[in-house]
This record gives C-alpha cells, structure tokens and sequence, in this order.
C-alpha cells in the first residue's frame, strides 16, 4: 500500500508516503479532520481508498472491482468484530452548528445574539472568542468545516470607481470557502439591497434585505436554518 497524499484540515498537505514510512501522527494530532488517500500496486494495479475522518465518523470509499471490494470489506469487518467491543459503542448525533460570515458592518452582531440567546442554535463567528497567535484563515477553515450550515452576510462597504457598492473581498472569500466545504445548498446568502451582486451567486439560495435592515429578515433566516436542521436531524436518525 502506497499512501498518495494526506491532508490535514489546518491546510497542510503530506504527499507521497511510500512502504513503510512512519506516519506523521504528531502533525495532525490537533487536527478535527483528515483525509487519506491510498493506492495499492501489489502486482498490478488494485484500486485506491478514500478515507475521510472528523470528530463525527469516519467515511470510506474504495474504488475497485466487485470481487476486491467484496474481499476488503470481509477483511475490515473480521477486523473489527475481533478489535471492537459492540458493547460500548454509542450513536453521537452531530450537533446542529450555524456559522456567521461577515465583513466589518455590524449587522451580523444581531444574527449571533439572536440567533444563539433567543433561538438557542449553537452560533460561531470568527470573533466569537480569543485565538491569539492563529492564522485568521486555519481559523474560519476549522469552524466552517464542524459547522452544519453557514449564513454569509454580504453587505456594500467598499466603493468602486463607478460609485457602486461591493461586499468586502473576505466576505466573498468565505462564501466560496462555505460552498466547497459545506456545499452549495448549506451556505446562505444574506445579500443587502443595493450592492454589486458576484455574477457565480446567481441563483443560489439567497435571502435579501433593506440597507441596514438586517433585522427585518430575521423570520426568513429562522425558518432556513429549522429547514436545515430538520433535515440533519431526520438523516441522523
């Protein structure tokens, strides 16, 4: 088995692990995801194993013939029935998280107190606590990748030439970061009325608001992320 490539969440990549080489524990210890991809060449080409790992599971994918992945998934299973103690195994239902992007308005302060005091949901911005001394982008990359659904406010902060308004470059940043991480369908645009709208938005889900009225689509918002939750928590069961 030849590992292909190993990446760290953190954004730091591993590459080309041969037979026998020890494997980096200590660099991904504080790490809540990783992704391993292997390829075999025992005598011939074999197939190539995706794992996935967080905090939540572990997801594996093999992409060979029938009759190979047949035989590995007896292999792993005689595996852990030997290793594993059914016993003390338990269900962890992931818990619902929302993150909030944002640029330096400070209309995403009410989403947080809002949506986190009042309506109990589990809320995380980049500000939400200390992280001295840590990349600002290892940061925002770990929260969006534990969270279950991301709200990006998009608000016109900065003028162009022709005297247009334009959501701050990171805010358009992390809604690129949020589809790819989360997926298209789990990163909500709170789009402010008047600005320059990104042309690859288009028809994505969008919830538009007044200048400075962030706080008139709060219903709208709300009823988003209960659609979101009812649909984690109906995959979970």
């Amino acid at each position: 088995m030849v590992i292909k490539k190993l990446k760290e969440r953190s954004g730091v990549v591993h590459d080309q692990l041969g037979w026998g080489d020890p494997m980096p524990l200590e660099k991904i210890e504080d790490c809540a995801s990783a992704e391993l991809v292997a390829a075999s060449y025992n005598g011939g080409y074999w197939g190539v194993l995706n794992l996935k790992v967080s905090d939540w599971g572990c997801e594996v994918s093999i992409d060979a013939g029938p009759e190979e992945i047949e035989r590995v998934g007896a292999a792993v299973k005689d595996v852990l029935t030997a290793a594993v103690d059914s016993s003390q195994l338990a269900a962890t239902q992931r818990p619902f998280k929302v993150f909030i992007g944002h640029g330096s308005d400070s209309q995403w302060k009410y989403l947080y107190e809002m949506f986190s005091k009042v309506h109990g949901f589990n809320v995380e911005a980049f500000e939400s606590s200390e992280r001295a001394g840590i990349h600002t982008l290892f940061v925002v990359d770990k929260m969006i990748r534990s969270s279950s659904v991301a709200l990006v406010v998009m608000t016109g902060e900065d003028q162009m030439a022709d005297g247009s308004m334009r959501a701050r470059e990171n805010v358009v940043h992390e809604i690129g970061y949020c589809q790819g991480a989360l997926g298209i369908d789990r990163t909500i645009i709170l789009l402010e009325d008047g600005i320059s709208e990104p042309s690859n938005i288009a028809g994505l889900t969008q919830i538009r608001f007044a200048k400075n009225s962030l706080i008139d689509a709060q219903d709208r918002i709300l009823n988003t992320l209960n659609l979101h939750k009812q649909a984690q928590d109906f995959s979970e069961i």
